[in-house]
């Protein structure tokens, strides 16, 4: 289901002011990753990311613009394509957004399930 900027970042508002932890996987062209923490910061188009551990962002920090995205949908775990997976995502992830750049590149930001 597709989603505007501001509710990607009301959601992403929501998980900060609960401190939730959340696991961002990122398919870009050149490079992919996985990097888990909680969200530290969200501006008017753009999310900062604390990695776990980090106490502040002077240890390391990761900001994701918004501002080139293509498309931005939320993603359910429970909807991926094969039951092996369903069973094992709906574990790890609750719920989550995917963002989809001009460039073709995939950012995913999942809530990480208690």
């Amino acid at each position: 289901m597709h989603s505007s900027m501001e509710e990607a970042l009301s959601i992403c508002r929501k998980w900060e002011a609960e401190r939730a932890s959340v696991r961002a996987v990122f398919k870009l062209l050149s490079v992919g990753g996985v990097l888990e923490g909680t969200v530290f910061r969200v501006d008017s188009d753009a999310v900062t990311i604390l990695p776990r551990g980090a106490k502040d962002p002077l240890s390391g920090f990761l900001t994701v613009s918004l501002l080139l995205a293509r498309s931005i949908s939320f993603i359910d775990p429970r909807a991926a394509s094969t039951e092996e997976d369903r069973v094992v995502l709906s574990k790890e992830l609750s719920f989550g957004l995917g963002v989809t750049f001009v460039s073709g590149e995939r950012f995913d930001l999942y809530e990480v399930a208690d």
